[in-house]
């Protein structure tokens, strides 16, 4: 039986972090049959048994939060409460089994299970692994952390419990700290939640094909491919979500999420020669193409995550995601052109046209745009106020 802990630190690591891809990090063991299930409700010292609504509901949500992009791992969510402590021998050598029976719990404690918690330490993910699978895993909650939960920047000395939970499921399923990339998973909470002023509330693509790539199955009979937005792009104005999706029994549909929230079924048989070449055995993988239109002018600035979820017409899912970081001017829509002005200054650099003193209904703009290859236009990166 091995045991093996991952803690979110309250400190920042103060340096600036680049962005590549697929750079999730994976703890090694995985849960069997490509199973788990959780006993959500947390622990609460002094409370009811059955928690406090405002514990539980975030809890579940965070839950939620990663089973919709995670394809191949089973999540269920159990409301009832499981002891991380239960069964626990705290000796010198550390947490040793037995344990409680294989429940995961969540639990809010002034320790770790009698051992005092380290300086800075938020919450901690205790998990028990034999052979390579998980037999247990539990998350705990610093109870003399200051908590809430709130949407938005990060407050001074005031932690957001769901968007911790968010990062310690992440350790429960299987993923180990992430520090070259945009994740949920960074190893302190202000990176994980602030990092760049994303105000990360929720898995990132790159969180998610972490978890898939743990729990994939070889020879998948359904694929999707989510190829816009993609990862961390500047998404403005009337936009798409676009992509393709092929299965060996045909597809039923594909769902559009964005932030967990369902917009829609996608309308789906576009043409893809492309496709259809790379995947000539599949049914009408020539015309697997799929497109929705968003006007990300409805949505907050910032990042928000768009799940492309497929299900074939044997009730196969497979999911993929992509980031779409929101800029937009101060209004959700502009309804004449007589409102925007194109009298200031233009700049070039590259492939990147700069166009300053844009005026949008009275107001400044510096507004970017930059060449984009696969769409054969300029796009939008970024607008600027200037007021």
């Amino acid at each position: 039986m091995k045991k093996s802990a991952r803690v979110l630190l309250a400190g920042a690591l103060g340096a600036a972090i680049a962005f590549p891809v697929q750079s999730y990090e994976l703890i090694g063991p995985r849960w069997r049959d490509n199973e788990v299930t959780i006993n959500y409700i947390p622990i609460v010292p002094g409370a009811p048994l059955q928690g406090l609504t405002i514990w539980n509901d975030a809890m579940s949500e965070a839950i939620d939060s990663w089973a919709q992009g995670s394809s191949g791992l089973k999540i269920n969510k159990v409301a009832a409460t499981a002891d991380p402590c239960a069964g626990i021998a705290n000796g010198s050598g550390g947490f040793v089994a037995p344990h409680d029976g294989n429940l995961s719990g969540v639990s809010f404690a002034g320790t770790v299970c009698s051992t005092a918690w380290n300086a800075g330490t938020l919450a901690v993910n205790v998990q028990f692994s034999s052979g390579g699978f998980y037999t247990n895993s539990d998350i705990l909650f610093n109870s003399g952390v200051n908590w809430d939960v709130y949407s938005g920047p990060i407050r001074t000395n005031i932690y957001d419990f769901k968007r911790v939970a968010v990062h310690e499921l992440g350790h429960l399923f299987g993923l180990d700290h992430e520090t070259t990339n945009l994740s949920i998973m960074a190893p302190f909470y202000d990176d994980a939640i602030n990092i760049n002023d994303a105000n990360m509330e929720r898995p990132t693509p790159d969180d998610f094909e972490g978890i898939n790539a743990l729990y994939s199955t070889p020879n998948s009979p359904l694929v999707v491919n989510l190829e816009e937005p993609g990862t961390n792009q500047i998404s403005s104005g009337v936009g798409n979500v676009r992509g393709w999706a092929v299965a060996a029994s045909g597809i039923a549909e594909v769902e559009i999420y964005i932030d967990n929230d369902l917009q829609g079924n996608s309308p789906y048989g576009s043409a893809r020669s492309d496709v259809g070449a790379n995947y000539p055995s599949y049914p009408n993988a020539g015309n697997s193409g799929f497109s929705m239109t968003v006007n990300w002018s409805e949505f907050d600035e910032g990042p928000h995550t768009v799940i492309a979820r497929a299900i074939d017409k044997l009730g196969n899912i497979a999911t993929d995601s992509g980031l779409a970081i929101v800029k937009k001017f101060g209004t959700n829509f502009i309804s004449s052109s007589n409102l925007v002005k194109l009298a200031g200054s233009v700049s070039t650099a590259g492939d990147q046209v700069t166009l300053d003193d844009v005026m949008v209904e009275g107001k400044p703009y510096r507004v970017i745009l930059k060449w984009n290859t696969a769409s054969q236009q300029f796009d939008v990166i970024n607008i600027i106020k200037l007021f």
